[in-house]
């Protein structure tokens, strides 16, 4: 899957070179396509994920739009919405292209000036027709199929509310974003060819640039949006979603190219400018440690905060300085007279470090995802098709509080096997939050699992078999048919049983390898009548107890073991003890040896 995703991926070289070339001749083209598999990015390769096609369709697209935008035509225009179909088909957030393609031809129109828009837009009414009859066809679409229709993207109808503070936080962090995804320059040089009208009314740099910022501005507010509203607490937990805005790349990259000899000196200073107040303004946290494994183009500055965490309060102070350096060498390149050769150097030291700065945040983004890849093979079950081999059977998995949502992306989500995935806030369960579609896991007072309410109709079935992944929880159903466990880093457990499917008792907080129980042990049981659980412990060190339900305590003596008996209701109960521990015992968990219910 690997080599077939660097094959993909790399596709990008020919889109790239193909714009480049509009601008420039081979040799620079030939820049442009290397800086184009150079990005942090490429990473994405070694992930089983839609980026490895999307990049070079995404890419493509962009080519097809400057054509659309720059040579108008029915020909020209059915290949642009054609390329922005590929690209949607391969990733639904391509669906963006499409306000992009008629923002970018009335931003072009405006730059035609007063007495060429008009002319223009008649000259574009093929893409205008389309672009009005697709968003009539895509609102009866969106009025029928209803939240479905934005598939994984559903949780967007289930977000948390919005605040000023959360959205200026986003957009300062992917605002400048738009720079450190390309290594600051391109972006730079890009955004100066706005300085001379020349290029705002040349045939192909007009609409690149047009292209260039409408996108920007797109890309950063979907994604300023989109974090601000999760549910998932990505700033608290430092998940910065660069995976969203590196199809930029190409873009700037073919503007760097078309830069030299079309930027004077003051547009290279106001753009650096521009630059340095936007990178200054980086939230620190955004870039801090623990790193984002969505945040390819940060991984060397991630890299160098991991030996120097004194950095981190004033990382935007250092951008906004590397800016200015790199901005010092964008100025360079545009001298003229006397100072061609100098200006050579400049524009060779451009390229140079630019391609530096890429290839070695590309080698750090790759150790970084190496340690990342390594955690996650070792909370693998063994064997790995572990739920293949367990069951025939459609399974639901029950993601717990252990449950890590990035691990279970990966590892469980893409399993064929399994046909849903249900959640559920109530103890022991408590299941994180869950990025992929999902349904809520409710039972009856006797444990039978039913339907959620207003359940869609994926929900509405209840699978017989479940699988749950966890060190500290397990799932016991009533005449249970089948029970099969593999062992990793994570305990994987399936279970299953006849229909209609009932639960006998979930157990949280009991280690599943060796039975200890370090903070409290949760026990919710349905029996048919009032019943007793057992519980056989021991100490594993001096100055521990008990808490039991109703008050009381139980002192515990090192080394020997104890037996306690507790009344259970019927039906749906909660049982909870609570381990409480002194002294040099703190943080030693009691031995559960037996446990019945």
């Amino acid at each position: 899957i690997q080599f077939l995703n660097s094959g993909l991926i790399s596709l990008v070289v020919f889109p790239a070179w193909w714009m480049a070339r509009r601008f420039v001749g081979p040799g620079l083209a030939f820049f442009a396509a290397v800086f184009a598999v150079s990005v942090p990015a490429m990473n994405y390769a070694g992930i089983i994920g839609t980026e490895s096609l999307a990049y070079p369709t995404c890419t493509a697209a962009f080519a097809a739009m400057l054509l659309a935008l720059a040579r108008p035509g029915w020909r020209t225009a059915v290949t642009a919405l054609l390329a922005i179909a590929l690209a949607a088909f391969t990733r639904m957030q391509m669906v963006l292209l499409i306000p992009i393609l008629a923002t970018s031809l009335l931003l072009v129109a405006a730059m035609h000036g007063r007495d060429g828009w008009r002319g223009y837009l008649a000259s574009q009414r093929t893409v205008l027709v389309s672009l009005g009859v697709g968003a009539i066809l895509g609102a009866v679409f969106l009025m029928i199929a209803g939240q479905s229709s934005v598939g994984i993207y559903l949780k967007i109808f289930h977000s948390a509310p919005i605040t000023i503070d959360n959205a200026l936080y986003w957009l300062r962090g992917f605002v400048s974003d738009l720079y450190l995804v390309t290594g600051i320059l391109p972006t730079v040089a890009t955004f100066a060819l706005l300085g001379a009208r020349q290029n705002r009314r040349h045939r192909w740099v007009g609409p690149l640039l047009a292209l260039a910022l409408v996108a920007s501005l797109f890309f950063t507010l979907q994604m300023t949006l989109f974090s601000a509203i999760n549910t998932e607490h990505w700033r608290e937990r430092n998940i910065f979603y660069e995976r969203y805005m590196f199809y930029l790349g190409p873009i700037f990259v073919a503007g760097f190219v078309a830069s030299f000899g079309r930027v004077s000196s003051r547009a290279a200073i106001g753009s650096t400018l521009v630059a340095v107040a936007l990178v200054a303004g980086t939230p620190p946290d955004i870039i801090g440690l623990p790193f984002s494994i969505d945040a390819f183009g940060q991984a060397y500055i991630a890299f160098i905060l991991s030996d120097h965490d004194s950095l981190l309060p004033v990382i935007g102070p250092l951008l906004a300085g590397l800016t200015v350096m790199l901005g010092a060498l964008l100025v360079l390149s545009t001298l003229g007279g006397r100072y061609q050769r100098l200006a050579a150097w400049g524009r060779g030291l451009a390229l140079g470090l630019t391609l530096f700065l890429l290839l070695i945040t590309q080698f750090k983004a790759w150790s970084f995802s190496q340690i990342y890849s390594q955690g996650m093979r070792e909370r693998q079950p063994r064997p790995l098709n572990f739920v293949e081999r367990a069951t025939k059977q459609r399974v639901a998995f029950l993601p717990t509080a252990e449950s890590e949502t990035s691990t279970l992306y990966a590892t469980t989500f893409w399993n064929p096997n399994v046909e849903r995935i249900f959640v559920s806030e109530k103890a022991p369960i408590s299941s994180p939050p869950v990025f992929a579609p999902h349904c809520e896991l409710r039972w009856r007072s006797d444990g039978t699992i039913v339907p959620p309410r207003d359940a869609r109709p994926a929900c509405q079935l209840t699978p017989a078999a479940w699988l749950t992944q966890s060190n500290l929880f397990s799932m016991h159903l009533r005449d249970e048919t089948l029970r099969k466990r593999a062992h990793g880093g994570i305990v994987s457990t399936v279970t299953a049983s006849d229909r209609p499917v009932r639960i006998f008792s979930l157990l949280g907080g009991r280690n599943t390898r060796h039975g200890g129980v370090s903070d409290r042990l949760e026990l919710r049981s349905f029996l048919d009548r009032p019943g007793e659980l057992e519980l056989v412990v021991e100490a594993g060190a001096p100055d521990v107890s008990l808490r039991l339900p109703g008050g009381r305590s139980l002192e515990l003596d090192h080394g020997r073991q104890e037996t306690v008996r507790l009344p259970v209701a019927a039906r749906d109960h909660l049982t909870r003890v609570e381990v409480v521990s002194t002294g040099a015992a703190r943080g030693r968990p009691v031995d559960l040896k037996r446990v019945r219910l």
